[in-house]
Parts: C-alpha cells; sequence; structure tokens
C-alpha cells in the first residue's frame, strides 16, 4: 500500500479536481454558451463539468492507485450488507428531515433531483445525467474518500477512527442540511470498504444508492415535496 503521507496528497487533488476542477469546468461551458442560461442549462453544465472532473479522478487514479484495491467482489453479499444498512438510514434520513421542516428550516432538494423529476428522457442529457450520478460520482467519490483518504488515516486512527474521520469530511462536502446524513452514509460505505479489504463493494453500494434515490425522484416526484416542502 502506498505511504499515508503520498494517499494524503493523493486525496487532496482528487478532492481539488471535484470541488474546484468541476466548478472551473462548468464555468468555462457556460462562458462559451454552450447550454442555455436558465436553470435548467446551469444544472446540465453542472453534470457535464462534473462527469469531466469525476473522468480525471479514475484517470488519475489509475496513474496513482488508491490504498485499496478495487477487487474482489463479491456482488450478492454487497447488496445483502447494503440493504441492511439502507433501510435504517433512510428511516432515520426521513425523520431527519422532516424534523427540520417541522423546526422551520427545511432542508432544500438538491437542484439535480428537481432537474431529474421534470427530466425528459427523449434528451441525451438527462441520460448523461444519469449516467453521471449513478457511475460517475460513486466512483470519482469513492477513490478519493474510501480510496485515498480512509486509508491514509488508518495508521494514525485505526480502523474505526479512520472510518468515522472519512466519513465526516464526505459529510462536509455536502450542503449543510445534509452533511449528517451523508456523513453516516459514508460511515457505511467506509465499513464495506474496510470489511472487504476492496473499494469495489463501497463503490457498487453508492451506485445503487444513488439510483434508489433517482428512481424515487423519477417514479415520485411527489416525494421530493414531502421530504424537502418549498
Amino acid at each position: 500500500m502506498p505511504a499515508p503521507g503520498l494517499l494524503a496528497v493523493r486525496f487532496l487533488c482528487g478532492l481539488f479536481a471535484l470541488a474546484v476542477g468541476a466548478p472551473l469546468v462548468q464555468d468555462l461551458l457556460q462562458r462559451r454558451a454552450l447550454f442555455a442560461a436558465d436553470a435548467a442549462g446551469r444544472i446540465e453544465a453542472s453534470m457535464v463539468a462534473w462527469v469531466i472532473a469525476c473522468a480525471g479522478v479514475a484517470a488519475f487514479a489509475r496513474w496513482q492507485p488508491p490504498g485499496l484495491p478495487l477487487r474482489p467482489l463479491r456482488l450478492l453479499p454487497t447488496l445483502g450488507v447494503y440493504s441492511a444498512l439502507a433501510l435504517p438510514w433512510w428511516g432515520l434520513f426521513v425523520a431527519y428531515v422532516r424534523t427540520l421542516a417541522a423546526t422551520g428550516a427545511p432542508a432544500a432538494a438538491q437542484p439535480q433531483l428537481r432537474y431529474l423529476a421534470d427530466a425528459d428522457f427523449a434528451r441525451p442529457m438527462t441520460w448523461l445525467f444519469v449516467l453521471g450520478t449513478v457511475v460517475a460520482a460513486p466512483v470519482a467519490e469513492e477513490l478519493v474518500f474510501r480510496g485515498f483518504l480512509q486509508p491514509a488515516l488508518r495508521p494514525r486512527l485505526g480502523a474505526k477512527g479512520a472510518i468515522a474521520a472519512t466519513a465526516l469530511a464526505f459529510g462536509l462536502v455536502h450542503p449543510p442540511p445534509l452533511a449528517l446524513p451523508a456523513a453516516l452514509l459514508g460511515a457505511g460505505f467506509g465499513w464495506l470498504a474496510m470489511r472487504s479489504g476492496s473499494l469495489l463493494p463501497a463503490i457498487l453500494a453508492h451506485a445503487v444508492h444513488n439510483g434508489a434515490t433517482i428512481a424515487l425522484a423519477i417514479a415520485w416526484p411527489a416525494t421530493l415535496d414531502y421530504l424537502y416542502p418549498r
């Protein structure tokens, strides 16, 4: 495994690509008027930029490998473990966002979910949106957090401490009202990676989770208004 310090540098490079590189690419796309200036155009530009940034992270990881291998993957056991983790998470998530709404400080739905709820699947951009959410994001984010950061922290913090610290960092890159549930979800992904000694289970669980979320938004758009009152 690469040295912890080297993994930490790789984490910072990957995080920079996602947190800084993607917005810069989005700004470039919009400056060149490649997308409409309305809200939908901005969201589409952001997704194209995000997919480009995620591809950059994946290419970077081919050159500078993560601290965990991408194999093995036991498909059915991984799905079973994810399901056992996801069911209580969804219950806690619904209770959390409804509590926020009841206190007068409701969380806002991510614009991407609103976009997908109203999306026209005759447009190729919609399918790119789904691909970016279900494939590109899980691969890149798991490489950065569970591939680079978690193994970098493990020698100093131990397995549980590294999972917790990485989950906290994962939560903090999400919008503030959703940081806590994102951190809990990240802890589950981190545990899957630690338990299996492989990144693929975490990537698969992340992809299934994102896929389930957008399927819910597309099939039952009313759930967005229930979870995120406007």
